[in-house]
């Protein structure tokens, strides 16, 4: 860097001190100092002065005879309906125009519009108030207060409230047709960061935000700018409240149609989104992977499950095969011991017929002891065991004096015979004293209480009401027992049962009891046993009986009961009585009667009977 000498005074000469050397290269030099570094500096802020300015012009519309014929043409009436953007040249910029662009946009337009510029170049005003600048006027206003220029910016009428629909068209080219309408409708947002839509490469994360986001979006979008009646144009304050609140009512309405609109815009795009197709599919897929890993694994758990069982099967099998094959042995070998001891004991057997034979069988020729002497020495090798009969074999051999071993032998024998004897006898008294005390023991318990004639009659009755197949038929049995009985002794099932048993055997609890029953116990078919029929003959005395009516006679009175009913009030037994030629009125009453409250009973004693179960 090389610096430059300062100017000469005037009192300065010049002189020549000497001379540089001439360089062999070629050197490109920057001055530098204070005046440089302040016209540098000037530069630069015009040049940033001109930048703003070109922008500020891009911002403006320059007003051509069409603009002019436009603000001409505006009603101070009818202000509302007017464009504030439009009017003051700002319709390309809008809501983007700032508070300094307002501004100067309105200075721009009073400097060219103003009644008094305007009179000044020659134009005639007819009526100031009725003049278009006062347009100009209300829109500056408008704008310059944020709270009614957002009220504008609400319902600008520039700004596109359409909704794509949910077409092909719209799925084929979704970033392209959803993109610009977010991003439009973005400028609603109350929050200052509105995430973006994306691109077809963005995370499920960042979809389902961008999707949660709009789902509850907040709107600072309102519609006051549409009231149709000023609040302050009411006469009073009742008058007020009331424009007030059809004001309101109003803009609520309004909000929730842009609400609605805001979400038929999010439905539609999710509607159109590939990549909410995508993520459902790559979800599907790995739904059907995890559920085709857990078939696996079940499947290879199952192949495993099989393995072991097999596995453990198999050695079952092995262990059961030597198993059988130790027990086969074992058994052949018992068996080969069996056999041998078996011909050891014919061998010795034959050894003492031998030697018996010898000695003439210890008797005469042709007598009857040598019979009995044979029986006995048959006997001998069959009865005694191998080491006796080898110790009687060679006692036999070894003495002169055989016979006295023969006598021991038959003793012997004989003391097996009397234990073999004593056992039996033994085994045969013990089964005897067993059966003893169970037939003890079943007679104790059917007459551990002593039945009454009134008691065992109302036993045979129950028996014939309440037949074989009725559900806990001896509870029922002694409930109606006990509800029918006046002795007060509540009798078990066990009791019933037993008594029942009893009057089976031939009457052995009737005659006990002091009498026997007029009745026909039927066969009842128990757990473990059939009870059969009483002979009515052994059982007549308890009751005195009327002529039983026959199946035929029982029949024909239901059908007579069902053909006269009780409407016909005392007529109606005289003439049921005349269907039967052998039967009077009073039989037939009397048989109803019985009817009636043999049915109660049974409902009465197998409800008692199902209560007495519960409990």
């Amino acid at each position: 860097m090389l610096l430059c000498l300062p100017p000469k005074g005037p009192s300065d000469r010049t002189e020549c001190l000497g001379s540089l050397a001439p360089f062999d290269d070629d050197f490109e030099f920057e001055p530098v100092g204070r005046i440089y570094e302040l016209q540098f500096n000037s530069a630069a802020a015009t040049d940033g002065a001109s930048s703003e300015e070109e922008d500020d012009a891009i911002e403006v519309v320059e007003e051509t005879p069409e603009e002019l014929n436009y603000l001409r043409g505006l009603d101070p009436n009818n202000w509302k309906e007017q464009d504030h953007y439009h009017v003051l040249g700002l319709q390309v910029a809008r809501s983007r125009a700032s508070d300094k662009d307002i501004k100067a946009a309105f200075r721009r337009k009073v400097l060219k519009h103003h009644p008094d510029k305007r009179s000044s170049k020659g134009e005639k005003i007819e009526n100031v108030d009725g003049d278009y600048f006062s347009c100009i006027t209300r829109a500056y206003e408008l704008l310059s207060n944020p709270k009614q220029r957002r009220a504008f910016d609400s319902v600008d009428p520039s700004f596109d409230d359409s909704v794509p629909p949910v077409s092909e068209k719209s799925r084929a080219n979704f970033f392209k047709v959803f993109a610009p309408v977010f991003e439009r409708n973005a400028t609603w947002s109350v929050k200052a960061h509105v995430p973006s839509l994306g691109t077809m490469d963005s995370s499920q994360a960042e979809v389902e935000k961008f999707y949660n986001f709009w789902y509850n979006f907040e709107s600072w979008r309102e519609y006051s700018y549409l009231d149709e009646t000023e609040k302050e144009k009411g006469e009073n304050r009742y008058e007020r409240r009331y424009i007030e609140k059809e004001n309101r009512l109003q803009r609520q309405k309004l909000k929730k149609e842009e609400m609605k609109r805001l979400r038929q815009l999010v439905d539609n795009a999710q509607e159109c989104d590939p990549r909410i197709k995508k993520f459902k599919e790559e979800a599907k897929a790995m739904k059907e992977e995890a559920k085709k890993r857990r078939h696996q694994e079940a499947f290879a758990k199952k192949q495993a499950e099989e393995q072991e069982r097999v596995a453990r099967e198999e050695a079952d099998r092995k262990a059961k095969e030597e198993r059988e094959k130790t027990e086969q042995a074992a058994r052949e070998k018992e068996k080969k011991a069996r056999e041998l001891l078996k011909r050891e004991q014919k061998r010795q057997k034959k050894i003492i017929e031998k030697l018996c034979a010898e000695a003439g069988n210890f008797a005469e020729p042709g007598s009857a002891d040598l019979v009995k002497n044979l029986e006995n020495i048959d006997q001998i090798g069959k009865l005694l065991d191998l080491e006796v009969l080898t110790e009687i074999a060679t006692e036999l051999a070894s003495t002169s004096d055989r016979k006295k071993v023969f006598e021991k032998a038959i003793r012997l024998v004989q003391e097996k015979i009397d234990a073999e004897k004593m056992s039996m006898l033994s085994r045969s008294m013990k089964g005897v004293s067993m059966n003893g005390d169970s037939a003890s023991a079943s007679n104790a318990a059917a007459g551990s209480k002593e039945w009454s004639p009134d008691e065992v009659q109302l036993l045979i009755k129950a028996v014939n009401l309440f037949p074989a197949g009725t559900t806990d038929r001896w509870e029922v049995v002694a409930t109606y027992i006990g509800q029918h009985s006046e002795s007060g002794i509540n009798r078990s099932a066990k009791d019933v049962l037993g008594k029942a048993k009893n009057i089976q055997k031939g009457g052995f609890g009737a005659k006990q009891d002091g009498g026997s029953c007029t009745a026909n116990l039927k066969p009842a078919q128990t757990g473990e046993e059939t009870i059969a029929g009483i002979d009515q003959e052994k059982l007549s005395s308890f009751s005195e009986v009327s002529r039983a009516w026959t199946n035929e006679e029982q029949k024909l009175l239901e059908q007579a009961l069902k053909t006269y009913p009780v409407a016909l009030g005392t007529e109606r037994w005289d003439k049921i009585a005349s269907v039967f030629p052998n039967r009077t009125k009073k039989e037939c009453i009397k048989r109803y009667k019985e009817i009636v409250e043999t049915v109660k009973a049974k409902k009465a004693a197998v409800e008692a009977a199902k209560k007495k179960s519960a409990k």
